[in-house]
């Protein structure tokens, strides 16, 4: 009977601990307050390779320039001299010191058109060569630009070589120079970067 009785009975409250509360596990869904650190994604291999095609095409297409830098050179000098010699210096005090004059614009428009298209070359090059570098994340800061003193470096030479007075050519070489130099060095900063690119992309 006491044991009917005690079973019978209202359900007793059952304490439980603090120490033995089980804490929810966190849903790795919702994430922890500390984000994770986002990793950059890799480039594309097939945008990198495009580049590289790029780059090796317009390598493969240097334009020839050798014809106008020989008939510019021809008009320049030898034109010129040959009118020089043939009259014995009569030519200064002739109507054929038109023609000599004529001859050495002609030959310095020739020559300059034959630069011109180098550098358009070189640029074209460069520039697809720094694309390919920003690709994969390792772009060359650009060189610096000196183009007030490399313009006046250019009219200096130009009159030095009219008026014949070879100091005056120096003056304008001397104030191209850091133009020349800045060009020369990014050159080769992104030759050099460039060449690393290339091989550290390569397939095994």
């Amino acid at each position: 009977m006491g044991k009917e009785t005690e079973g019978d009975g209202p359900p007793q409250p059952i304490l439980i601990q603090g120490s033995s509360i089980i804490q929810p596990a966190e849903d790795p869904t919702t994430g922890s307050s500390t984000p994770s650190a986002a990793t950059m994604p890799g480039q594309d291999p097939s945008t990198v390779e495009e580049a590289l095609a790029k780059v090796q095409f317009l390598q493969d297409s240097k334009p020839n320039t050798n014809a106008l830098l020989a008939f510019g050179l021809l008009f320049f000098f030898a034109v010129p001299m040959v009118l020089f010699i043939g009259t014995d210096a009569d030519i200064i005090f002739d109507d054929g010191i038109f023609v000599c004059c004529f001859s050495i614009i002609l030959g310095i428009v020739l020559i300059l058109l034959a630069e011109t298209r180098q550098n358009e070359w070189k640029k074209s090059v460069r520039i697809a060569k720094a694309e390919a570098l920003r690709l994969t994340n390792a772009p060359v800061a650009e060189a610096t630009k000196y183009r007030v003193t490399y313009v006046m470096g250019g009219v200096i030479i130009v009159v030095g070589l009219a008026v014949d007075i070879f100091p005056i050519v120096l003056v304008g070489v001397l104030f191209m120079l850091p133009s020349g130099l800045a060009t020369m060095n990014h050159n080769t900063k992104v030759n050099q970067a460039f060449t690393r690119m290339q091989e550290g992309f390569k397939k095994p």
